[in-house]
């Protein structure tokens, strides 16, 4: 039982000192230049995803909309908000 015991913690011991993250962020001299390189990308991605969340919200609220104007039976008020979810779902 001890043998096996000792195996475990030895094993146990590996596995933890193999278990390297990428980077830890602990040298950030070693990824600076590509941090600089990728920035300005990341920045546009993040524009462009908070653009389409806007989009999105847009669609789903006209959704909601002709939800609303069917079980309400305002067919007037349907149609405005089927034509607000076309233009937003052309935007997308």
């Amino acid at each position: 039982m001890a043998v096996a015991a000792v195996f475990a913690l030895g094993g146990a011991g590996i596995v933890a000192g193999a278990d390297h993250l990428p980077s830890a962020g602990g040298r950030p001299e070693l990824t600076a230049a590509a941090d600089a390189a990728v920035a300005p990308g990341l920045d546009a991605a993040a524009t462009a995803l908070d653009d389409l969340a806007a989009q999105v919200e847009a669609l789903g609220a006209a959704g909601r909309s002709a939800l609303s104007a069917l079980v309400g039976a305002d067919a007037a008020g349907f149609a405005a908000a089927i034509a607000a979810g076309e233009v937003a779902l052309d935007a997308i």
